[in-house]
Parts: structure tokens; sequence; C-alpha cells
């Protein structure tokens, strides 16, 4: 499978394209997502192991007794080879174990396991990379931490430049060649293991949510000028990662805190 696409009433069409034997390009419903790899290659097994279970009625008269009048969700695809295919679902069987399909264009109602269906019935955060940063198994080893505020002395921006900030002192922490945390600003010193090492797993395993991935003013969040700047380097020499931090959420009963990648709009 070299392309894949998921049509469910009511949202946006999902779509990725596979780049390599283990990446996958999201194209829809905006280029900039992240993909979560293993969930589309998930979606590429299931869809490539599709069977039919059992034919239930060839050119049917009245689709909409299987839920095929308007399809819970369209599965549609391309083969390298340039092979097109579109399968509708409808609904489950009585048995509870299969779902109505048939071939976009075809005439034959088909069964299909629901296991494969949930397979593709995801909301659109269970397609995109889940963590914040991009980090190795092995994790960090320097982490910088910077609070941050508007100058309220410099000069008026136009609009669309970025606000001026002045920047506190920087507080660094990173591993020495013994595996153990050395605080290296503001002062050279030996680090809280303990909470430092708190800090580090939190920040490798953070996960994202409620993704606005097109914002119309980022000051809408807090993040133009941000509160906060988190600069975190991954072991192993991988290039460093950025993010800044805006307001608390308190408007719902999750809470939460808004966020932005310095490469991720």
């Amino acid at each position: 499978l070299r392309r894949i696409a998921i049509d469910r009433p009511g949202q946006p069409t999902i779509e990725a394209v596979r780049v390599s034997d283990e990446h996958w390009d999201v194209t829809k419903p905006d280029d900039i997502i992240e993909p979560s790899d293993p969930v589309w290659d998930r979606v590429a097994n299931a869809t490539s192991a599709l069977m039919n279970a059992g034919t239930i009625e060839e050119d049917p008269k009245d689709l909409s007794i299987y839920g095929l009048s308007a399809p819970r969700l369209t599965l549609r695809g391309e083969t390298a080879g340039g092979t097109t295919f579109a399968i509708d679902f409808g609904m489950v069987d009585p048995t509870q174990a299969n779902r109505y399909a048939m071939r976009e264009g075809g005439r034959e109602v088909m069964l299909v396991a629901d296991k494969a269906f949930r397979e593709f019935d995801r909301p659109l955060a269970d397609f995109r990379y889940p963590y914040v940063f991009h980090t190795p198994e092995e994790g960090f080893e320097r982490i910088a931490y910077v609070r941050l505020k508007p100058d309220e002395e410099a000069d008026p921006v136009a609009p669309g430049e970025p606000v001026p900030v002045l920047e506190s002192t920087a507080v660094v922490v990173a591993l020495d060649d013994k595996g153990v945390w050395q605080m290296v600003e503001p002062v050279a010193a030996l680090a809280d293991q303990q909470k430092v090492a708190e800090l580090a797993r939190e920040l490798q395993f953070v996960t994202a949510r409620n993704h606005v991935d097109a914002p119309r003013s980022l000051a809408d969040y807090g993040l133009e000028p941000p509160s906060a700047r988190i600069q975190v380097t991954p072991k192993g020499g991988g290039a460093e990662q950025t993010l800044y931090l805006g307001w608390i959420d308190d408007s719902g009963e999750d809470g939460g805190l808004f966020a932005k990648r310095a490469d991720l709009p």
C-alpha cells in the first residue's frame, strides 16, 4: 500500500502516504501533522488482510438496510503499482462480529470483520504522533529552562512581528560523562538527581492533545510572546528541540497548558 485515506461522515478526510518501510507522511487534513507510524502500519496491515467473510446479497435493491446508503466509513487506498480501491462500511451485523461492506462501484454486499473496521474508525488524534518531543529510549542529556516576559520598554513592533521579550536567567542541567546530572547554569553544581531525573522522564513521555493545527493567533493561547521556553537535547547527539509554554487552560475539567513546538505552527 502506498496511500490510505479514511472518510467518516462530518469529519475531514484523514490521509497518509507511505514514504519508506518505516514511515508515513500525513497529507490530509493538514500536511504539517506528524504521523503515528505504528498506527498507520496497523491500518495498512488491516487493509491488506481484509477478507469477504460471506456474500449477503448480489445487486441489492435497498442499501439502507445494511447502512450502506450512507456509509459509516469509506476506506480508500492505492498500491505501489497504482491500483486504487474504495470500500464502504455500513452497519454491524446481528452477530456483532462482522460489518456490512461493499466495494465502491460494486453491487455485492459482503461481510467484513468488525475488528478490522475498528482499526479504521479512529479519531484524528490516534493517527498523529502522540508525544511532544522526539526522544530516543535513552532519554535526554541536557535540559534548559528560561522564563520569558514582554519587554515593555521596547519600541512598538509592526503587526505580525514578534514581540520583544526579556529572558530570565537560564537554568540548565546536563549529564556528565559518568551519567550524573550536573547544573551548568546559572552556577556549576551537582544537581538534585531525583528531581532532575523525574523531570527528564516527564518531558520524555509527555503527550499532546487538542491540537490547533492552524491557529488564528498565537496570542489567543498566551504564546505571543510565550511565558517560558524549554529546550531538550536527546542522548546520542540528537538535535536540540524547543517547546514554548503559554497560558494554563482552565476552561474545562481536563485543564492543561497551551504549548507550541518551535518547528511546528
